[in-house]
């Protein structure tokens, strides 16, 4: 694989969901809490379109490699220079050396 220092020149934050309390129906209250901030190369792969309930979403994948850092899991997300996305898998490179995270972002509904 081999990632070079200089490429890592995205600066991401790792969030993790946290429950805060519960609603009036007794379900958890979910918060978006900061995990660790660090440096990231990010590489964007190509999107597509879904359809639901009348409405178009764009789907914007990219990949973000990161140095090794224990913990790191799906149910997580990332936030690039003010996108939000979504963890799809977790992957380790160079024997503990790097992850890959395989995101997806999600572009705000417009109509059909």
């Amino acid at each position: 694989m081999g990632v070079r220092t200089g490429e890592l020149d995205r600066r991401i934050t790792i969030e993790q969901p946290t429950t805060v309390g519960y609603d009036a129906a007794g379900g958890p209250t979910v918060e978006w809490a900061s995990f660790t901030t660090l440096w990231a190369k990010r590489e964007p792969m190509s999107g597509s379109e879904q359809f639901g309930a009348d409405q178009r979403y764009a789907r914007q994948a990219a990949v973000f490699t990161v140095r090794h850092i224990p913990g790191i899991t799906p149910a997580m997300r990332v936030v690039c220079e003010g996108q939000i996305y979504q963890i799809d898998d977790v992957a380790e490179l160079d024997r503990r050396q790097f992850i890959r995270l395989t995101c997806y972002a999600f572009e705000v509904p417009s109509r059909t």
